[in-house]
């Protein structure tokens, strides 16, 4: 019987000994085996053995004398096993081949990509921590496994190995299996879904050919850890190329590949590691200026191209503030990644896009809506931070005096017509209206909101997205409200004369409205509708009451001290000797908890009127809004600078913030 081994030193380079197969007959071993060589060496042999030289159906039609092939490995994949089931031919591999020092090896893959051993064993032989002036070194970030998803993708013998070693890492196991089932078994879209780190241990198949394209890496986490130990040919190498330069993938260690020995045309073997490694510093960077954005409670993030740099500021408290921004090379990285995070069309730069993410910090979870336009320079990309937890829904939070508040309370009460708040963006507009609707929320009442965006989710409430793609425009949502039958109803924003027909309609027909309007001051909020077309006489009787606000920053409790106001602040603001002997002012020197500003949050001023019969018989005649807001403030009206110097008189905020937020506000 004669049994031919066609690449022996595969196998055994050496240190083994094929006298027990030379027993069973007449053996012959070929270290390696070419293409070319494989039928006559092969010859009349009914036995073959193999590792990695493919048996092809062409090769097993022109051995009829062969009745088993035997696999020196643990797969099947160089074998046709179609055309050998045909010809009653036995094929056997050897199941438990390299259980343990394959699972061993995952780990050893996954820890190097955890604690970069190799680099930093360079770094210190290069005296890099000779240099550095910390007792700690190290030039990354370390991974800790425990409390890590490790997600399986087959649960053979190997998969069950590497699944024991992973739990003794402290790492939750979730595993995927054809015939899976029991503890910790998910569907395979789902175990990507929640997958740190996706380890493969399944057979090369014709359904499972290049199973980890671009579909299966977008279900996966960002920044997700991609190991393979078990074909090449599960993984489109061309993806996952992109998807570690994107970001997407932090990380992946594979010790197969499509072709073998790899070819010099490998996606992978030619990438640029420089490039992989800016991949992996801008996801990581990215996600830590999103994490400290969150943690300084900054309500913006702005990346700007400039000509010689690329700057990162935050926005905290209404003022924005220069941190430490990547290197100009890496601004289209920066730019990339975000996109890829936001759902951008990353190949599109000619225009400006629109999108959100979805990110968790700790235990909350945190909206983030992005906005880039393209500029001389690059695109320049906008995050506005949308923390649910952070809203302030309770209005006395919000900053009023007890006679504003009941003012409030008494218009948000009201059955019908229309309650306008104005300002500028960013002055806590939606804020106000979501406290509001809040307040009056109860299981009676019946509240649609149209927004553009739907920045936070409400409890109880109708909220309904503006999307223009599909038409669905203020104007046409707003027709379609009324139809579900509300008691009230916001509208985000009043931007044309439909939008405000169909309010004020509304609001004469038993509905309470909500809107917003951009306008400086709350009496030019009435002139503004009539200026868009609407009638006097249908702005006059349908407007109850307009509310304008900003936001003025809160002196830091933690450093608070006593102050004094400059002469310039006197003459600015017109201060006479009784406003400064009852004032308690108060600046902030810095410190830690303000980042060094003086300031610590932010509190609304308000300027809030009602229609009176005489404002609303000056509205019919279409005066300027200046004799309206001579009218509001005779019939009690407080203006935003008076507002603002009583807050700056309790010590809430400062001269310099008044005089900031209030300058075109002068008598």
């Amino acid at each position: 019987m004669k049994i031919t081994i066609l690449d022996g030193a595969v196998e055994n380079p050496g240190d083994l000994s094929w006298d027990a197969l030379a027993a069973l007959g007449d053996l012959t071993v070929y270290d390696y085996t070419a293409p070319e060589e494989i039928l006559p060496r092969i010859g009349d042999a009914p036995i073959i053995l193999t590792n990695k030289t493919p048996i092809t159906r062409q090769t097993i039609d022109a051995c009829p004398n062969l009745r088993y092939i035997g696999v020196l490995a643990t797969g099947f994949n160089v074998i046709d096993i179609a055309a050998a089931k045909e010809k009653g031919i036995v094929v056997a591999n050897v199941p438990s081949y390299g259980t343990q020092a394959v699972a061993q090896f995952v780990m050893a893959q996954l820890l190097e990509i955890c604690h970069r051993i190799g680099h930093h064993n360079d770094a210190v032989q290069q005296g890099h921590w000779t240099a550095c002036r910390d007792f700690s070194f190290w030039d990354y970030p370390l991974m800790e496994l425990a409390g890590k998803t490790f997600g399986i993708v087959g649960y053979g013998r190997i998969g069950q190995a590497t699944a024991e070693l992973a739990r003794a890492f402290g790492m939750n196991v979730i595993y995927y299996s054809r015939h899976g089932s029991g503890e910790g078994y998910l569907p395979l879209d789902e175990l990507y879904a929640r997958s740190d780190i996706v380890s493969l241990h399944c057979p090369q198949t014709p359904e499972n050919v290049g199973m980890i394209d671009k579909t299966a890496l977008a279900k996966m986490k960002d920044g997700v850890i991609l190991l393979n130990t078990a074909r090449g040919g599960l993984i489109n190498e061309a993806d996952l190329r992109d998807a570690l330069l994107s970001g997407k993938v932090y990380a992946a260690a594979s010790d197969v590949v499509s072709t073998e020995p790899i070819r010099a045309d490998n996606p992978l073997l030619g990438l640029d590691n420089k490039r992989l490694q800016d991949a992996i510093d801008v996801y990581e960077y990215v996600t830590k200026l999103l994490i400290d954005a969150y943690k300084m409670k900054a309500s913006d993030i702005h990346f700007e191209p400039m000509e010689k740099r690329y700057r990162v500021r935050y926005r905290v408290d209404g003022a924005l503030r220069e941190v430490d921004g990547p290197p100009k090379y890496l601004q289209a990285n920066f730019t990339s990644r975000i996109k890829i995070m936001s759902h951008l069309d990353i190949t599109e730069k000619r225009i400006p896009q629109d999108g959100r993410i979805q990110l968790s910090v700790g235990d909350k979870d945190i909206d983030l809506r992005v906005s880039s336009i393209p500029t001389t320079h690059g695109e320049s990309v906008v995050m506005r931070i949308l923390d649910k937890a952070s809203i302030q829904l309770d209005i006395p939070k919000l900053g009023f005096y007890a006679d504003d508040l009941e003012l409030v309370n008494r218009i948000i009460s009201l059955p019908d017509g229309i309650f306008l708040v104005t300002g500028p963006t960013g002055s806590g507009k939606t804020t106000s209206l979501y406290a509001f609707l809040n307040t009056i929320n109860t299981p009676s009442r019946k509240i649609i909101t149209v927004e553009d965006p739907v920045e936070y989710q409400l409890p109880g409430i109708n909220q309904v997205q503006v999307d223009r793609h599909v038409e669905m425009t203020f104007a046409a949502a707003l027709r379609s409200m009324l139809r579900q039958a509300p008691n009230i109803i916001m509208v985000g924003e009043i931007r044309d004369l439909e939008t405000a027909e169909i309010a004020i309609n509304a609001s004469q027909t038993g509905h309470l409205v909500f809107s917003t309007l951009h306008t400086n001051d709350a009496p030019s909020a009435v002139t503004r509708l009539v200026d868009m077309g609407v009638k006097p006489f249908l702005v006059a009787s349908s407007v109850r009451a307009v509310m304008a606000q900003r936001l003025l920053r809160r002196v830091c409790k933690n450093c608070a001290e006593p102050t004094v106001a400059s002469p310039n602040e006197i003459r600015m603001l017109g201060l006479d000797d009784k406003f400064l002997s009852q004032a308690t002012l108060l600046k902030g020197r810095g410190c830690e908890v303000c980042g060094g500003t003086g300031y610590k949050g932010r509190v609304g001023i308000y300027e809030i009127f009602m229609l009176t019969d005489e404002l609303q018989e000056l509205i019919y005649k279409k005066v300027a809004a200046s004799t309206i807001r001579e009218a509001a403030r005779k019939s009690g009206m407080r203006t935003l600078r008076e507002d603002a110097l009583r807050k700056a008189a309790s010590g809430i905020t400062t001269l310099s913030e008044v005089i900031a937020a209030t300058v075109g506000d002068a008598d």
